[in-house]
């Protein structure tokens, strides 16, 4: 305990280490992902609609390995009461290539297909390959992971650890 009575810094050290203890926690780990990726709905789903190229809808994966499966949000923590979510999901695998369908459908079938990890595209609108979807087109910028942070942040963090450090 520090010898000035005025001297909270050791309550304070206390107060950080247990928050951060509970930003570690696996339970609010999981709540995160879970918040960030049914946000996705709200911000990303409903931004835009798909259209259909040869009577072949876009594929919309949800739940199913697309942005609104939890388990593709990876929260880490990184320093002292600090989270950070990292989105991984990846292009739907289902258009890599062309096989049977793309002889029925055509030769573009397997073009809008990204490898990689699609979260900057859908954020900024850019770097999209399916050259005759509007999406490509116009450039639909669907920016999500900030507002999810916030709303994470707002409706859940900070309320909780208020509730569980500060309502004696």
């Amino acid at each position: 305990m520090a010898s000035d009575p005025f001297d909270f810094s050791d309550v304070f050290r206390e107060l950080e280490d247990k928050i951060d203890k509970f930003m570690k926690d696996d339970v609010t780990k999981e709540l995160a992902a879970r918040m960030f990726a049914d946000s996705t709905q709200e911000l990303v789903y409903e931004k835009y609609t798909p259209s259909t190229y040869d009577s072949v809808p876009e594929t919309r994966r949800y739940e199913n390995d697309g942005l609104k499966d939890w388990h593709n949000y990876h929260v880490l923590n990184i320093g002292k009461m600090n989270m950070t979510v990292f989105n991984e999901t990846k292009g739907a695998y289902h258009w890599a290539s062309p096989g049977t369908k793309g002889r029925i459908f055509g030769p573009y079938f397997s073009e809008g297909w990204d490898a990689g990890y699609i979260n900057d595209i859908i954020e900024s609108g850019w770097g999209y390959h399916w050259r005759r979807s509007r999406i490509y087109q116009e450039h639909i910028p669907r920016p999500f992971m900030d507002q999810a942070c916030n709303k994470f942040v707002d409706t859940y963090l900070l309320p909780k650890i208020h509730d569980i450090y500060f309502n004696d």
